[in-house]
């Protein structure tokens, strides 16, 4: 722990306490558009700087028992975490602003949407340009963040931003400096759907590796039009995983074996359950028992040892293998950040990616829910749900990427 605590301070520039630091006042320095999200560590509006005239985001950091427990360490992450990362596909943060009851306020560069609501608000689904695209500016921030020391810990649809074709990944509250050996983490982060097995089975020393699995689910959601793994609760999510990717081994998942025996509260009992008998698969070549599960409807249907090529049968062999080595149960086999760009379905199979100047619009929350209220819908909110078998493919489900023509299109 004091060796982490150590590289963290190495790597992340100083930044005072942002209470002990003459902030913005954000009644005096700015004017409030709208509310256009919340999230687990705090609201986000969208307001106008009186200063410079640009519109920002101010994403407000929830103080809860400040005064037993200081300032919360989600906000003190992403803080520390957006001033070491600077880049074009990171999202920007501004200055630091204060409330009027001594609220903090992250004031950052304003980006219409998240691809999540993007992707749900949309006529017609990504074409397959337009993934690789996207894919190629989340690699290119991901990549970044890894040579910098540091793991993201929560990337998903909701948390990359976009604007004017450009994508930006945000919210770094999980974020910290993860140097190679340097210590036991949580391995409660991540949000469900897209946790690496090391995570789900309870792993406390891990690496950047756990943010490409997230890659690789994005990826695929992007093309299929849907969630790869909408698991409801660990278990889940570990038998949606053995389904696309087969049963493991000893040859292809070696780290279960070295796998420590977590605290009984780091993992549910339910993925206790399947973490021993992923682990007596490995070590004894056995099959990997799947049992039906209350919350798991597909869990009677069997599948092939490999359902890549059913889950995506229009995406060509170097898609595919894009997936495989993103989506590897070893985190040792998965594809870095920078491997990941060089791999031939992003540089040379086509078609290439859009340029980002011919993405299509988003618009931003605030017209959207004002468009919805006008036609009396309320925002929907996703919610993880029962899992799904990622081999059913519904043949009335919205079409993808894959089924959509591949040319850019613009609005």
């Amino acid at each position: 722990m004091a060796a982490a605590a150590a590289a963290e301070s190495q790597l992340a520039e100083p930044f005072p306490h942002p209470l002990a630091t003459k902030c913005r006042d954000v009644r005096t320095d700015f004017a409030k558009i709208g509310r256009i999200g919340e999230g687990t560590y705090g609201k986000v509006y969208k307001a106008r700087d009186k200063m410079t005239g640009e519109v920002v985001a101010l994403k407000r950091i929830f103080l809860l028992n400040e005064k037993s427990e200081g300032f919360p360490l989600a906000g003190l992450r992403e803080i520390t975490s957006l001033r070491a990362l600077r880049h074009p596909n990171i999202v920007d943060l501004r200055d630091v602003a204060l409330g009027p009851k001594g609220d903090v306020f992250l004031v950052c560069e304003f980006c219409d949407n998240d691809l999540m609501v993007m992707a749900e608000h949309r006529d017609e689904p990504f074409t397959e340009a337009q993934v690789k695209c996207i894919l190629v500016q989340l690699l290119r921030a991901v990549q970044h963040v890894h040579d910098r020391g540091y793991v993201h810990r929560d990337i998903k649809m909701s948390n990359l931003l976009y604007r004017n074709g450009r994508v930006k990944l945000g919210d770094f509250g999980l974020a910290r400096p993860c140097p190679p050996g340097s210590g036991r983490y949580s391995s409660r982060v991540v949000t469900l759907w897209f946790r690496a097995p090391e995570l789900l089975l309870g792993s406390t020393t891990y690496g950047s590796a756990l943010d490409m699995w997230s890659v690789g689910c994005v990826a695929a959601e992007l093309l299929l039009g849907r969630p790869l793994f909408p698991a409801a609760v660990e278990h889940d999510a570990v038998v949606l995983i053995s389904r696309l990717l087969g049963p493991p081994s000893p040859d292809r998942f070696p780290e279960v074996e070295r796998l420590p025996s977590p605290p009984q509260a780091a993992i549910t009992e339910g993925a206790a359950a399947i973490r021993r008998a992923l682990v007596s698969a490995c070590l004894h070549g056995r099959p990997l028992p799947v049992p039906p599960h209350p919350r798991s409807p597909a869990a009677a249907h069997a599948s092939p040892p490999d359902a890549f090529e059913a889950v995506f049968p229009r995406l060509c062999p170097e898609g595919l293998d894009f997936l495989r080595r993103l989506l590897a149960y070893s985190p040792a086999r998965r594809l870095s950040a920078a491997e990941a760009l060089a791999h031939p379905y992003l540089t040379t199979v086509a078609p290439p990616p859009a340029d980002p100047a011919h993405m299509p619009f988003c618009r931003d929350q605030i017209s959207i829910d004002a468009e919805e209220a006008a036609r009396g819908r309320r925002r929907r909110v996703v919610k993880p749900g029962p899992a799904a078998d990622p081999t059913d493919l519904d043949p009335g489900r919205k079409p993808a990427a894959l089924i959509a023509t591949s040319a850019s299109r613009a609005p």
